[in-house]
């Protein structure tokens, strides 16, 4: 068939298609004849309305259908019966909004968290055996010398081994927090989000615990050093004995020290070590008087990787451990420790087998010996305790083909019905077959039916549409904006899940503490340190001085315990993962965080003070033996006692040295005041020794200061907690008192090689919460800390939190305008159809009972007379009847009109084919519709039911029905313990007994001897004072452990977004309270083990005389030294090997009864032997009466003790510090009250079904108005093919073919019938059209999914390209600023004109002398027999006349020369300052009229022969000039008042300070009241004194202020520095640098207005200023040496300045003379300098080069 004509038969097929051909029984055959119609016409019309239709058609359904295809939809799909392959699916594909709620929510880490940790091999290694750590033990390891390892080789191998134990330890404790630390987990969470969890936890706990025993370990050694803690190994000092011919020894002290760097350093001040040796020499050939010296024995040999050093803690710490690597230094080992051959080693077999790491045992520590930590997780078995039944997950994806094409269908059978409606505008519906008057009466009812039976549906369908349902809504990726504005609307359902659900706290949390100043201060330096040490005063007894080093150093421990306290602390809670699953709002986070700062600040305090409480407390029960540290390598000790040799058969024998017990002493006594082992609370007021100079006298007197707030007491722990730090405040008198005291920086850093800065500590009420009074133990209890300055970002935790989506329920209407447009269209169809085939046969049905009742009536006496058959009889026979009935119909049955078969079709065959394509319908339609139910029932549902605010009994019955299922959303989801839980501590009775009290401990105490040295150390009664603190110090310190961690707890937040069950509730809190509970007795264990660990390994010495005895090997020819002995207890326990030897403590009368003591121990040290102690004798009324006996409380008793339910007698105070003291925890929890705090807004529960009848007969409407129209399309044109086709193949068989010919020469025609053509131009348009809409629609899915998504993607790369490119258009700018331009200056020279070659002195002045406005020279040269002065008038232009030359014979020793008019004769007269006969005067030279002068002379009655500085001013108003004078060691200025006659008055002092060297006098009115003031700076406080002018004239009111510490050259300057009409101070000193600083008098005081710096070591001789530069603003000029010049720094009119250099190259020497004035009088100021070595004068004048203002 050619295609041309296939196009034509298409065309002309598409031109006569009619799809509103009228059927027969259509027409109206009662129609007027005139109202008849041309049929050209109608059937005209019916294929335009067929047109328009088809076009309408096919636009909407390929609209309609392209816009289902493009369109994304967002739907939750819900998994069931989940496994973890399946969730690992779901997970990789759908993480964002994966949620796979857990049946079981709390589940502890132990049930699926395993560890594998692998420690240093030293610590499994043999080397820390007990076998191994003994052979290394030497009863005589004192004697042989701090350099070699057998010293403290057993010291160092104890601590190694000890600190591996603690690090296994709290190893052991991090897994069992880890395991009892419970994952409270909504839903499943993938294996990352775990492993980020215990990793974060893992790290918390390894770093926190990890740090936490670092500083401690810290604190505990600064301890030590600035205690000077002294070892018995005779490593950090030892004692040397002389005997005497007195028959006293003599004891002295030596610092073992070590020379390197041309410095000697001391073990009293400095950790020293140097590598560990071995010596073949004899240890008793070494001399006393050696082994002080750290320094290696000739012929040693070094141990590899360990030290030797002041104690054994401090040279483990450094050591390698090298030598357990090698086994050549094993056999050296081997070799010089005998007791190892006895052990079977073997230095071959015994080395490390891991690899040498050049790593200290310090830094092994800091990892807690951790090789490696790895962890296993048990992903399944977490995943199996989960439970997760169901998964549910967000897809948004464009509409599935399979949906798209049953809306299609949906929608073609209401768009045939409307747009038919539409194109035609009328339209018949119903089949009006029968045209007689009764059928049209039906047909009427039928359509009214019809009518009112499709309005009722739609509306039904309408408002079914139009009904609400409650839906889950997300948005992906919201913005903050957008999050806020969702929280406002729906608060109660909003949830949206985090993508990174484990946040770090310092992604949005910035912590900024500002600690006290002191701890930012310069008296915590280490300079200042060294300079106080350096001022101690080794004469005067019980001196402030001798306290400061060690206090500063412990204020400086302090503050560095405090900073790395806070500073872990802060690491380790800003590391501390924020746990959310979703984001919270603002205000709930911002609670969360608060609570969550408590906490921790509080729990930061609390490890503090424990720290500081425990080694405070055992410092204090043990009693170590300390040295106070001073510059001094050796001293005599007065507070050991040797045995008094009386007989010489003890010579060269062992004898022994006995500890005196510390006490108190009277200030500058030997008197006693009280003994710190019998009173804690010992101590006196702290004095400062100084020493007054009267100037008058020349005599000197000695003070005692009390300084103000500071306490002595027997420790200096102590001294400096319950003491203020009052005197180091600005407006303490005791300030500049220190700084008086205190050698001066450049004295002690003459190397300069110190940058210490050292101010004032300043109270101001707005920026501190301690005043000054504060006492430092106040202080340290809050770690030191102001504020902490939190600052928390809710943005920063947004973006953290990055929430993938936001969730919420809303009840909204299922469709909206268009989804119901949508809706009603694709039912109408099924509507239509439905009703169409109901309303007739309910419309007959209703007739024929109605006719059925009519003959009832009618026939009723008929049947009456007849009888009735069987009514089962009756039932079977209505079966059969309706059966063949139904059959007949079914047969017979022909939905398709002779137009469906074609026009050409005869009648009976159309009827035929009708029927054949109805059964056909009948079964597709059938098929079509069971395989939806079937898919329908399958199709599972979910279905959420949603309570709002749920009271708790309604709560409590849901939760019984549908348990796990059951979720409830909190409306607070953060609530504190405190208001649902109690927790209350029993504590052990005697923590409540009077036995703990001060009153008992201290009647008992009172009754003993108070210096219990005097008892035996077997005595009881010596340790009886330290066990009765101990106790008391205990119970209290538990007690308040106890309470704090329980307020730690309660004041913590439980924070959950969804509502727990009681048992999950109880269950968490009780894990919760365990794992609380048992961090108390840890804590202070891992204190108390540390410290225990440190006292034993550095062999510290108790003064109680427990645990080593000293003793000496008296020789009367030479020194011998002393060495240590551990003392034996029972069991042969000694105290060298263990700590915690004891034996029965025992009261011993008259040296031979002995008594035992139920219950308590004696040993090594008090504290150890209580440990081990039992509380029997409290139980016991015969031991307590023992011990009233023998404390003489002979009429004192109080109950005893009663027998506990929990602990027996015989407990050890050991178990009882293990329980914290607690006999019981008692917990009440309130779980209604948690419930209404959490409020929970809404519960919902979630069941899923998989057959909904509603759902299935609104599909089935849906389909079956498109589903009836498609397949009453197809199936009568399928029929017509398969007939044709079947019709065709039996014709086939008919077919005639040739024949052979007969005689007569005829054939047959041959019978062919071929295939009607028509056909196969069917079949070719139904494929052409097939292949149309498979390229339609597979260019509308492409173009859909591609073409659409790369625009997309080009539109988000041109917003970010935007972006990017408006970020760098964002340039950065530089501000340039001119240099200001510089002077020019032209030198002119003058030679001093003094004939004589020795001049002894010289001094200078300038002033107009002739009152011509020029500027003069007045110079007086001293010559050993007489004195000239000259006299040189200005010529105005720089030079000078010819001078004027006076001689004199009487003043000697020129000092000052001054140019002043003394007499107001308008004349001027010179004033000098000299000597008469060993005392200062001066002298006043008169100018009179003929040019001659007066004299006049004043002795000044000071035997001082020096002035340091004198001032000529009217200080008090009256016109007339004063004199004011300041001397060496003068602590006052010295005031003549001027008379009219030009006398002056008798000395008038103004008394300054105690103690001072006064320099620098100025004048000046700096307070800006129009009087005078005094200013004058003391050299020795660094202090500056101003003292106030008044009306009456005087000067009462005195302001002093601190300057600096490194002060060695300085200079004040009043002036107006910044324009504001108030002069300001300035101070210029120099050390390290020149220094700069401007004052100003603001309320009261004096402000650092300004301070400038030019670092350079040069010093300057003369600050001069004045407006050098001619811009109106003042400037500094000062000269520098080394080179000479001169420099400037130059105002700016706002108290700001430019340096900038003056005079270089044109000064070759240091100038003895500087000053100022315009010698040219152009209105420039210009330079004069005077150099006493070149005898010259040398005037700079100033070319004002730069433009004036």
């Amino acid at each position: 068939m050619k295609l041309k004509g296939l196009a034509i038969w298409i065309y002309r097929k598409g031109l006569n298609y009619n799809l509103f051909m009228l059927e027969n029984h259509e027409y109206d055959d009662d129609e007027a004849e005139d109202n008849i119609r041309n049929p050209a016409i109608i059937l005209k019309h019916q294929k335009y309305k067929t047109w328009l239709y088809v076009t309408l058609l096919t636009v909407c359904l390929y609209i309609t259908f392209y816009g289902t295809l493009i369109s994304i939809a967002s739907k939750t799909v819900t998994v069931s019966n989940v496994t973890l392959e399946i969730f690992e699916q779901l997970s990789l594909k759908y993480n964002q909004t994966l949620l796979c709620p857990c049946s079981t929510i709390i589940l502890p880490f132990q049930n699926f968290i395993s560890f594998n940790i692998t420690m240093h091999p030293v610590c499994q290694s043999k080397f820390l055996t007990r076998q191994w750590i003994e052979s290394l033990y030497f009863e005589n390891a004192s004697q042989y010398g701090v350099w070699d390892f057998r010293t403290t080789a057993y010291s160092q191998f104890e601590l190694l081994s000890r600190f591996c134990s603690q690090s296994n330890e709290i190893i052991s404790q991090i897994q069992l927090d880890i395991n009892n630390t419970e994952l409270v987990t909504l839903y499943l969470l993938s294996k990352k989000q775990i492993e980020i969890k215990i990793d974060g936890i893992v790290e918390y706990l390894r770093n926190s615990s990890s740090s936490r025993m670092i500083t401690f370990l810290n604190y505990l050694r600064n301890t030590i050093q600035t205690r000077y803690f002294i070892s018995a190994l005779n490593t950090n000092l030892v004692f040397s004995t002389q005997f005497r011919t007195d028959h006293f020894t003599r004891l002295l002290a030596y610092h073992v020290t070590q020379s390197g760097n041309n410095k000697l350093q001391s073990c009293s001040k400095d950790r020293l070590f140097i590598n560990a040796t071995l010596s073949p020499k004899s240890h008793e050939l070494i001399n006393a008087t050696r082994r002080s010296d750290l320094e290696p024995l000739p012929n040693s040999t070094i141990v590899n990787g360990f030290y030797a050093g002041c104690t054994p803690l401090e040279v483990l710490l450094s050591s390698t451990l090298h030598c357990l690597y090698q086994a050549s230094c094993l056999q050296l080992l081997f070799d010089y420790f005998p007791l190892l051959q006895q052990i079977n080693f073997k230095p071959n077999h015994s080395i490390l087998s891991s690899t040498y790491e050049e790593r200290s045992v310090y830094e092994y520590l800091t990892d807690l010996f951790i090789v490696n930590w790895s962890t296993q997780m048990n992903y399944t078995e977490y995943s199996h305790q989960c439970s997760s039944i169901s998964c549910s997950y967000s897809t948004t994806a464009r509409t599935k083909i399979t949906v798209a094409i049953t809306l299609f269908i949906s929608l073609y059978g209401g768009l045939i019905i409307i747009l038919r409606l539409v194109a035609s505008f009328l339209i018949n519906l119903i089949n009006i077959n029968d045209r007689t008057e009764e059928s049209i009466k039906h047909q009427k009812i039928i359509t009214r039916l019809y009518i009112i039976l499709l309005g009722s549906t739609l509306i039904l369908c309408l408002f079914i549409s139009l009904s609400n349902e409650i839906v889950i809504i997300r948005q992906t990726n919201p913005l903050l904006t957008t999050y806020n504005t969702l929280k406002n609307l729906y608060s109660s359902t909003l949830q949206c899940p985090c993508l990174n659900k484990a946040i770090a706290n310092r992604n949005f949390l910035v912590l900024s503490p500002n600690l006290h100043q002191i701890c930012s201060s310069g008296f915590i330096h280490e300079d200042w340190i060294r300079i106080v040490q350096a001022s101690l005063k080794y004469n005067i007894l019980n001196d402030w001085l001798e306290q400061t080093p060690s206090q500063f150093q412990l204020l400086s421990d302090f503050c560095y315990l405090a900073n790395k306290t806070i500073e872990n602390a802060m690491h380790e809670y800003l590391s501390q993962l924020f746990i959310v699953s979703s984001v919270i709002n603002e205000t709930e986070f911002h609670e969360q965080i608060n609570a969550s700062l408590r906490q921790f600040y509080q729990t930061s305090f609390h490890s503090f003070h424990l720290m500081i409480n425990i080694s405070q407390l055992l410092m204090q029960i043990d009693q170590h033996y300390v040295r106070y540290i001073r510059d001094r390598m050796s001293s005599v000790v007065d507070d050991i006692v040797p045995n008094m040799i009386t007989n010489q058969t003890l010579v060269n024998k062992s004898n022994q040295l006995q500890f005196l017990l510390n006490g108190i002493k009277e200030n500058n006594a030997d008197e006693t005041l009280c003994f710190c082992a019998t009173n804690p609370s010992c101590q006196t007021q702290t004095v400062l020794h100084i020493s007054i100079f009267d100037p008058d006298t020349h005599k000197g007197s000695e003070k005692n200061y009390n300084v103000t707030g500071w306490i002595r007491r027997c420790h200096d722990i102590d001294s400096l907690l319950l003491s203020t730090l009052q005197c180091l405040y600005d407006d303490s008198d005791c300030f500049p008192l220190l700084i008086s005291h205190v050698a001066k920086i450049y004295q002690t850093f003459k190397d300069r090689s110190s940058s210490l800065i050292i101010y004032p500590l300043i109270y101001n009420s707005n920026f501190t919460r301690f005043p000054p009074n504060t006492t430092v133990f106040d202080m340290f209890k809050e770690v030191m800390i102001e504020q902490w300055n939190p600052s928390s970002s809710y943005q920063l935790f947004y973006q953290s939190c990055a929430p993938i989506y936001c969730a919420y329920f809303q009840q909204i209407s299922k469709y909206d305008f268009f989804g119901v447009i949508v809706k009603l269209i694709s039912m109408i169809g099924g509507i239509v159809a439905s009703l169409r085939i109901i309303t007739p046969h309910l419309v007959e049905f209703i007739f024929k009972l109605k006719k059925l009742f009519q003959k009832k009536e009618q026939n009723q006496e008929i049947q009456e007379q007849r009888v009735h058959p069987n009514c089962i009889d009756r039932i079977k026979k209505a079966m059969r009847e309706l059966m063949k009935s139904l059959l007949k119909s079914l047969v017979q049955l022909n939905i398709f009109s002779l137009r469906d078969l074609g026009s050409n079709t005869d009648r009976l065959t159309a009827q035929h084919h009708g029927r054949w394509a109805t059964r056909l319908y009948i079964l597709l339609f059938l098929s079509s519709f069971i395989i939806l139910v079937f898919y329908t029932i399958i199709q599972p549902f979910t279905i959420t039911k949603i309570i709002d605010e749920p009271e708790f009994s309604f709560y409590k019955r849901l939760e019984e029905t549908y348990g796990n299922k059951l979720k409830c959303s909190c409306s607070r989801i953060a609530s504190v313990y405190n208001d649902y839980v109690e927790i209350t501590p029993k504590f052990h009775p005697i923590c409540s007994s009077e036995f703990i009290s001060d009153e008992w401990r201290i009647r008992l105490t009172n009754g003993l001897v108070s210096n219990l040295s005097i008892y035996s150390t077997s005595d009881y009664r010596r340790y009886l004072p330290a066990h009765l603190q101990y106790l008391q110090r205990l119970c209290l310190i538990f007690n308040e452990s106890v309470h704090q961690t329980v307020n730690d707890f309660l004041t913590s937040l439980l924070v959950t977004t969804e509502l727990l069950t009681k048992e999950n509730f109880h269950n968490r809190l009780n894990t919760l309270i365990d794992q609380s509970e048992s961090k108390v007795s840890i804590l202070f264990s891992r204190f108390l083990s540390m410290i225990q660990t440190i006292t034993h390994g550095n062999a510290f010495m108790s003064t109680y005389g427990t645990n080593f005895q000293h003793s000496y090997l008296l020789d009367v020819s030479k020194k011998t030294y002393a060495y240590s002995e551990g003392i034996i207890y029972d069991d042969n326990c000694s105290c060298s090997l263990f700590i915690n030897c004891t034996t029965q403590a025992t009261f011993i009368f008259n040296q031979s009864t002995i008594i035992s003591i139920r219950g308590l121990k004696i040993g090594c040290l008090p504290s150890e032997s209580f440990h081990l102690s039992t509380l029997e004798c409290f139980y016991d009324q015969v031991c307590l009466n023992l011990l009233y006996q023998y404390t003489n409380q002979y009429d004192y008793s109080i109950p005893f003790l009663n027998i506990s339910d929990y602990f027996p007698p015989n407990t050890t105070i050991n178990e009882l510090i293990s329980h914290s003291f607690i006999e019981q925890w008692i917990r009440k929890a309130n779980y209604p009250s948690y419930y209404h705090l959490c409020l929970p807004s809404l519960c919902f529960y979630t069941y899923h079904t998989k057959f909904n009848v509603l759902y299935i007969i609104t599909l089935f409407l849906s389909l079956q108005g498109g589903l009836t129209i498609v397949l009453k399309w197809i199936c009568p044109k399928l029929i017509r093919i398969v007939l044709k086709f079947y019709s065709y193949q039996k014709r086939q068989t008919r077919l005639v073919y040739p024949t052979i010919p007969s005689n007569d020469n005829q054939t047959s025609k041959q019978i062919l019938t071929l295939p009607n053509q028509c056909y196969l131009k069917f079949i070719s348009i139904i494929i052409s059209l097939i292949f149309l809409v498979v390229t339609v629609f597979i260019f509308s899915r492409f173009y859909s999914e591609n073409v659409l998504s790369k625009i997309q993607t080009i539109d988000e790369r041109s917003n970010t390209t935007l972006t990017t490119t408006n970020i760098m258009l964002v340039a950065s700018s530089s501000i340039f600023s001119e240099l200001p331009c510089q002077s020019k200056f032209e030198q002119i020279s003058l030679k001093i004109v003094c004939s004589e070659s020795e001049v002894r002195s010289f001094v200078i002045s300038i002033s107009d002398l002739n009152n011509d406005n020029q500027v003069d020279l007045v110079y007086i040269c001293e010559f050993k027999q007489n004195q000239k002065m000259f006299i040189l008038l200005g010529n105005g232009n720089g030079t000078f006349h010819e001078p004027n030359i006076f001689l004199f014979q009487t003043l000697k020793f020129l000092m000052h020369i001054h140019v002043e008019d003394f007499n107001k004769d308008n004349r001027s007269d010179i004033l000098i300052t000299h000597k008469i006969s060993n005392e200062c005067a001066f002298t006043i030279l008169y100018s009179i009229e003929n040019g001659s002068l007066q004299t006049y002379t004043k002795l000044l009655n000071f035997k001082s022969t020096k002035l340091s500085e004198i001032v000529v001013f009217d200080v008090n108003n009256d016109t007339f000039l004063d004199i004011l004078v300041i001397l060496p060691n003068d602590p006052n200025i010295n005031i003549f008042y001027g008379k009219s006659n030009g006398n002056f008055s008798s000395k008038v002092k103004l008394f300054v300070y105690l103690i001072g060297t006064l320099q620098r006098l100025m004048i000046g009115d700096v307070n800006n009241d129009q009087y005078v003031d005094l200013i004058v700076y003391n050299t020795k406080s660094a202090h500056i004194h101003v003292f106030f002018g008044n009306a009456n004239k005087t000067f009462e009111k005195r302001v002093i202020f601190f300057t600096a510490i490194d002060v060695q050259y300085s200079y004040l300057v009043i002036n107006d520095f910044n324009n504001d009409n108030q002069s300001e101070i300035g101070f210029v000193y120099s050390w390290n640098d020149l220094t700069c600083m401007i004052y100003q008098y603001d309320n009261k005081s004096f402000n650092l207005f300004g301070k400038f710096v030019r670092k350079s070591i040069e010093t300057s001789n003369f600050v001069l200023v004045h407006d050098i530069n001619g811009d109106n603003h003042l400037d500094i000029i000062f000269d520098l040496r080394k080179p000479d010049r001169i420099y400037g720094l130059f105002g700016l009119g706002n108290g700001q300045f430019y340096s900038q250099l003056v005079l270089f190259g044109e000064i070759s020497y240091s100038p003895k003379w500087l000053s100022i004035a315009d010698f040219n009088n152009d209105h420039y100021q210009d330079i004069i300098s005077v150099s006493k070595e070149e005898m010259s004068i040398d005037i700079f004048l100033n070319k004002h080069k730069c433009p004036l203002v």
